[in-house]
């Protein structure tokens, strides 16, 4: 499963660094703990992505119900992230959607 916040590289471009940092720091903070609840491995981060495998290295029986677990327990958990984004003024007045982000599944899905 590979996530990311759409349309952050657009925003970022007007954004402060240290703001920037301030986002992908919640974001990737909170995505990792949910990820982590649910058993699975990230792969690697790529920028405002994260790359999530579930069934390895330990593959268990449940890995594909973890795997869409996890995703909706991923969008339910953006919701804490739009509200402490919009308490820190991070989002972009013109363009609010920065928090939306896509996802997709590879391999045994």
């Amino acid at each position: 499963m590979k996530t990311c916040l759409r349309g952050f590289l657009a925003i970022s471009e007007q954004l402060l660094l240290e703001e920037v940092v301030k986002i992908l720091n919640l974001y990737l903070g909170t995505m990792t703990d949910v990820i982590n609840q649910y058993k699975g491995t990230i792969n690697e981060f790529i920028a405002d992505g994260i790359f999530v495998i579930f069934g390895t290295p330990i593959s268990r029986k449940d890995d594909f119900q973890r795997a869409i677990t996890c995703v909706i327990a991923m969008q339910l958990a953006m919701q804490q992230v739009n509200k402490l984004s919009s308490a820190n003024e991070f989002a972009n007045p013109r363009n609010g959607n920065w928090n939306e982000y896509r996802r997709g599944c590879a391999g045994k899905c």
